[in-house]
């Protein structure tokens, strides 16, 4: 038995199938309901779409998807593993650059802040300002981590932020309290 890899058409109707099954719905109940919705079709006429043998143009495909709750793009396109894999490791790393410069801003806003409290020490209550810095800034750091755990959906991409997020805290503190990294 030779493999053969599945037809858009054929990825397509297994799509359809599935989630018409998943909804305990008839052939027909959908044939109705795409007629309703202005795609005129018989129960015979879903059992070929299903199978992959019925040809659907570009906006009935979009009609049928739509009605039955997914996207065309979950049908993919069957890039290779190899690219998709490099395509989506070029996103990661676009992303992560992107995170980089966002921590940076971040970092900058927390110095302009630490410089203003600085500058105006009467409009607040700071007994030990070096402290405070150091604190505000390790607090700020805290803070950025924890909302860049709530929002990363795998421990890969949380680990790297992270990390970037530690290193840039961690010039932030060296700066506010004055100290050379490379000492």
């Amino acid at each position: 038995m030779q493999h053969t890899t599945p037809t858009l058409e054929e990825r397509f109707g297994r799509e359809v199938a599935d989630r018409r099954r998943s909804v305990n719905m008839s052939q027909k109940a959908l044939a109705d309901l795409l007629t309703t919705a202005g795609l005129p079709l018989d129960a015979s006429a879903i059992s070929r779409i299903e199978k992959g043998t019925r040809a659907l143009r570009l906006s009935e495909a979009l009609l049928v998807a739509r009605k039955m709750g997914f996207s065309l793009d979950l049908l993919g396109d069957e890039t290779p593993p190899e690219e998709e894999y490099i395509q989506r490791r070029k996103r990661l790393d676009d992303l992560l650059m992107a995170a980089g410069e966002a921590v940076r801003l971040v970092a900058d806003e927390a110095n302009g802040i630490d410089w203003f409290i600085e500058s105006n020490p009467a409009a607040f209550d700071t007994t030990a300002p070096e402290l405070m810095s150091t604190i505000e800034a390790e607090l700020r750091a805290n803070w950025v981590l924890r909302s860049i755990a709530t929002r990363c959906r795998t421990v890969e991409a949380r680990d790297a932020i992270r990390s970037l997020v530690e290193t840039v805290a961690a010039i932030s503190v060296d700066d506010a309290v004055g100290e050379d990294s490379g000492e």
